[in-house]
């Protein structure tokens, strides 16, 4: 559904977001707990869909974004934006 654009106020926590969270942010949780959890889960959720909202973005966007840029840190990109 994110990927057809259906959905953008959703984003799916899976091993590579949780992995981005534990690398860029000290997420000490594994995708399994937190998709284990429907508490854990919608917690998140909910964490992402607010800074989301200050950003002006679709929390489905960061999903997208995480995707397609799995392979570098996050981090790393805003630094170059500098």
């Amino acid at each position: 559904m994110i990927d057809a654009g259906l959905s953008h106020d959703v984003i799916a926590l899976d091993v590579r977001v949780v992995g981005a969270l534990k690398k860029n942010f000290r997420f000490n949780l594994e995708a399994a707990r937190v998709q284990a959890r429907r508490d854990i889960y919608f917690s998140v959720e909910s964490a992402l869909r607010e800074v989301c909202a200050e950003a002006g973005k679709p929390l489905a966007l960061l999903d997208r974004a995480l995707f397609q840029l799995s392979g570098i840190s996050a981090l790393e990109l805003m630094m170059r934006q500098v």
